[in-house]
């Protein structure tokens, strides 16, 4: 029978340590052992699954752990790789070598699910469905399935349907209904209870528009996520039925997320990912502690995230992991800006945040579409801090990338600076004054092909479009008329005669 060791593996951390911190932290190690998967049962004890038959049980959200005993020989070269919460305070593990663990109140045990081969299972789900059926499905290595149900007295069976479905691709993670593996392979278990040629499930594999291993899955509501190896975010709206890639701010492997309190991911070398937005489209990278593998990751409220992986690593944040930036900026477009209304075309403004120290390297990055009169409050990530100085790189689709004229520092997470009120704003005193009442510069226009000078290139190709009589919404409009005309070419041309290049420290 089971046994909690009695002296806790933790007691270093108490309330105020916790509270003074910010940002996330390393939480002293507990053990050596990697952390592959964490779930809380309906009563909240939180339960990790880890190497050696091990699992690591918390009661006080993750400050103090202890080690859930088996006893059992069978696990000591078995490593758990996912651990499902019960109703009560229960739980279920699957693991290296078709091992199954459970504990149900008083009572526990565990086996092989299958004799040979012996294979790593990484995926768990109990699904229900028509006429009170119920079942329990893992999956791992290889595409293996296996299910068990009263159908065949509640033993475990290899299900040969699903595993012809995977077709050897390995299952990585499963959430309710759908299991996510290699090659971008997701699986949903659909018609649950009813006769599908003699079995209670029909499998289907829905298509994932992606080549990308997938590590994890998760779902809440209409919505689910899944995330996978070279920063793969994908998004499902319909309940797994289709999938759209989400824009990833990383190309890190991507391995555990979360959709509880916050919106998390985390993944190699310390990744982790937070969404502010119930849309789940934009990701922005946090300060991590660690450059350590995170295995999982998940929020415990609406301001204490953990996560934890590779060699024992285990992290905390009370605080959220940082909070959004706002990059707060009057500039002008030359072309855009009419001096007769003093209105200019809105447009597309992308802030990027830089390092004050050569090489400058990009800190965050956003955009916002700007307003008739130039304003603009474009979004950045949480790795931007208040009190740092940094530059600030303005780019448009058609001008001259431009910088601040001095480093900068955010405050109460905001920064506000204008361009448009005199050339020496910019670094260089790179803008054009394009109107004289009131005074307004702007940044050039004419660079079509973004490399950062005005020349024959560009106005090649803003002649070629005029000749064509190109309309709509392209780079060859420098004057955001939505038509390329002499006008563009004029403005072009121009700006290459004055040899026009972005300067930057």
């Amino acid at each position: 029978m089971k046994t909690i060791t009695s002296a806790l593996l933790l007691l270093f951390i108490g309330a105020p340590a916790v509270n003074s911190q910010q940002g996330w932290f390393i939480q002293p190690s507990f053990t050596s052992y990697n952390l592959y998967d964490c779930k809380a049962s309906a009563l909240y004890p939180l339960y990790i699954a880890s190497d050696f038959g091990t699992i690591f049980r918390s009661s006080n959200n993750g400050l103090n752990w202890a080690i859930y005993n088996f006893n059992d020989p069978l696990l000591s070269g078995s490593s758990f790789r996912y651990v499902l919460g019960g109703s009560n305070d229960n739980w279920t593990a699957v693991g290296q070598g078709n091992a199954y663990a459970y504990s149900y109140g008083s009572t526990d045990s565990v086996y092989r699910i299958g004799v040979s081969p012996q294979l790593t299972l990484k995926a768990l789900s109990s699904v229900s469905g028509y006429f009170f059926y119920s079942a329990t499905i893992a999956a791992g290595q290889g595409g293996n399935f296996y299910i068990q149900d009263a159908s065949n007295q509640w033993q475990w069976r290899k299900d040969v349907t699903a595993t012809n479905k995977a077709a050897g691709r390995s299952i990585n993670y499963s959430w309710g209904t759908l299991f996510v593996g290699d090659n971008g392979l997701i699986m949903k278990a659909d018609s649950i209870g009813l006769n599908n040629n003699g079995e209670s499930i029909a499998w289907r594999v829905r298509p994932s528009g992606t080549s990308e291993n997938l590590n994890c899955i998760m779902g809440g509501g209409l919505k689910y996520m899944a995330v996978g190896n070279n920063g793969t975010i994908l998004l499902s709206n319909d309940l797994g039925e289709t999938w759209s890639k989400i824009e990833s701010p990383t190309t890190e492997d991507l391995y555990g997320v979360w959709l509880g309190y916050a919106y998390l991911i985390c993944g190699s070398n310390g990744t982790i990912l937070r969404c502010y937005s119930q849309n789940f489209d934009k990701w922005y990278p946090q300060i991590s502690p660690t450059t350590d593998d995170l295995y999982f990751i998940m929020s415990l409220g609406y301001y204490e995230y953990i996560a934890g992986g590779m060699n024992g690593r285990f992290i905390r944040t009370t605080d959220g992991g940082g909070s959004l930036k706002r990059v707060i900026t009057n500039s002008t477009i030359q072309g855009f800006w009419n001096p007769a209304t003093d209105l200019m075309v809105t447009d597309t403004l992308t802030a990027t945040v830089r390092s004050s120290v050569s090489p400058y390297g990009i800190i965050s990055s956003g955009k916002d579409l700007s307003s008739n009169y130039g304003g603009s409050i474009i979004t950045v990530g949480p790795t931007v801090l208040n009190s740092v100085p940094y530059y600030i790189q303005m780019n448009h689709r058609n001008s001259i990338e431009t910088w601040s004229k001095t480093t900068l520092t955010f405050s109460n997470n905001d920064l506000y600076y204008d361009f448009h009120t005199s050339a020496n704003r910019a670094y260089g005193d790179n803008q054009i004054q394009v109107d004289a009442s009131p005074v307004r510069f702007a940044f050039y226009g004419g660079d079509v092909n973004q490399d950062g000078t005005v020349e024959i290139t560009d106005i090649v190709e803003v002649f070629n479009d005029g000749n064509n009589f190109v309309s709509g919404y392209v780079n060859t409009d420098v004057d955001g008329n939505n038509f390329v005309d002499l006008s563009d070419l004029t403005l072009t041309l121009n700006n290459s005669n004055s040899f026009i290049s972005r300067v930057t420290p």
